[in-house]
């Protein structure tokens, strides 16, 4: 057992018996695991999860659901599941003009990104447990100058105001 959100990735990927059955590069669980323990100033770990997976769904959606407690992306090729951190971190590479092929990149907006995310959490302080928001607003919501767009995102494996905070500030939302 383990509160560790890309554990219990690594767990479910890997399990034959409740999970997908593939294998996991190490490496790439480990660096995921480091920055879910990453200690924040008041002594906390920047993730963990609370999590009983206790409904039927598709391998897939679960594996996704612990992909986004965990913060990472998942690479798939073949049977093997490669996790990479969702942090900044130096480039790869850089791409030039003459790197592109003309007429190759087509770029399309996905849409108006929301301006207020709204993260679900469980509040376990006092019985009986309750589903409470941690809200994060882009600039200019709360004066009325940028459009109020609200997405919510239920995260119910999450027990602290302070980390569903961050999952709601540190989720893209822009005008």
């Amino acid at each position: 057992y383990s509160t560790n959100p890309a554990l219990a990735e690594r767990d479910f990927v890997t399990s034959a018996i409740y999970g997908q059955g593939l294998t996991a590069d190490d490496n790439g669980v480990i660096g995921v695991a480091e920055a879910c323990d990453a200690l924040l100033s008041d002594g906390s770990k920047r993730r963990e999860i609370n999590l009983v997976i206790d409904q039927p769904a598709p391998c897939a959606q679960w594996a996704d659901a612990l992909r986004t407690y965990a913060g990472c992306f998942l690479l798939r090729s073949g049977g093997n599941v490669k996790l990479v951190p969702n942090r900044p971190a130096s480039s790869a590479a850089s791409l030039t003009d003459s790197d592109v092929v003309k007429g190759s990149l087509k770029l399309a907006e996905r849409g108006r990104r929301p301006t207020v995310m709204r993260v679900m959490y469980t509040d376990t302080t006092a019985a009986p447990w309750r589903t409470l928001p941690a809200i994060a607003y882009a600039d200019g919501v709360t004066a009325g100058t940028t459009p109020r767009r609200e997405e919510v995102v239920q995260l119910p494996g999450i027990t602290t105001y302070a980390q569903s905070y961050r999952e709601a500030v540190e989720r893209p939302h822009t005008a």
